[in-house]
């Protein structure tokens, strides 16, 4: 930072903004620091609240819902601003798909996925209790982390209906395999693999938390309560065995997705960024 004098530094989260912050401090550079606050715990939106407040002129968050747990927790809502995180993936071509089908020994059968870090606030647990009560289809995990093992040993005391396979690195050819990408997380900002799958067509049933409500029409997806087997289970099972509703959530997630084109995200921040280095009172 002593050398690289940039007129802005843009920070993600409360960590990374606090690290800027300093480094701009200690080599008395005066760029304009721009957070952007992904979301949080809620539990630990207070203390985000009192550390940005002290830092920052302003926040970007992404999602309007992020916005409003941060503002309730004593942040200034004049000084929030909201870009909504930007995502899309091109889709995966017929010989992708298979070699991936190849790769995984994935069988004939419909193929449910769920997609994230195997940690605590993605919630897997309902994940496994759901695919418990749908009979018929496979249902595979792509991703890693510190609960591998222990989610592993759960799948198979629950019937061994769920692999976990680890992380793939062609997330388009797995969603076009998939029949139907759930996610159950318990808390979100506005998780970027659903906007990726839902830029895809793909059938999708979440959890109606964090900024998915705010962001991803009704009638794009199936939205369910959190830590709810049943209502997964429920929503899951509607999608592979009615084509016609699963054929109108194809369509509205592929025409809700333009919302969310990372095109449109990045010419907002552009203009924040012209907006903060020119000293605007508001980035967008």
């Amino acid at each position: 930072m002593s050398r690289l004098r940039p007129g802005i530094v843009h920070a993600h989260n409360a960590r990374a903004t606090t690290l800027a912050w300093l480094a701009l401090a200690a080599t008395r550079h005066d760029g304009v620091l721009i957070p952007t606050l992904h979301g949080v715990h809620p539990r630990d939106y207070r203390a985000t609240s009192q550390i940005l407040r002290r830092i920052a002129p302003r926040v970007i968050t992404c999602a309007p819902s992020v916005g409003r747990s941060l503002e309730a927790a004593g942040f200034p809502g004049e000084r929030i601003d909201v870009i909504t995180n930007g995502a899309a993936l091109n889709p995966a071509s017929s010989e992708r798909q298979a070699e991936l089908r190849r790769h995984l020994r994935l069988g004939p059968e419909p193929l449910v996925v769920g997609m994230g870090r195997l940690v605590a606030q993605k919630d897997w647990p309902t994940f496994v209790a759901a695919a418990s009560r749908v009979d018929g289809p496979s249902f595979v995990v792509a991703g890693d982390g510190p609960l591998r093992h222990e989610l592993a040993d759960l799948a198979r005391r629950s019937g061994d209906r769920v692999r976990f396979v680890g992380s793939v690195d062609d997330v388009s050819a797995l969603v076009g395999l998939a029949e139907c990408v759930v996610s159950t997380s318990i808390w979100e900002g506005l998780p970027l693999a659903l906007l990726e799958a839902l830029s895809l067509g793909a059938r999708v049933v979440a959890t109606a938390i964090g900024g998915v409500p705010d962001v991803v029409p009704a009638d794009a997806a199936v939205l369910v309560p959190p830590k709810d087997p049943r209502a997964l289970a429920d929503a899951i099972s509607r999608i592979l065995t009615d084509a016609g509703f699963a054929e109108t959530l194809r369509q509205r997630a592929e025409a809700a997705s333009v919302a969310w084109r990372p095109e449109q995200m990045l010419t907002l921040y552009q203009n924040a960024y012209q907006a903060a280095s020119s000293g605007k009172p508001r980035w967008v």
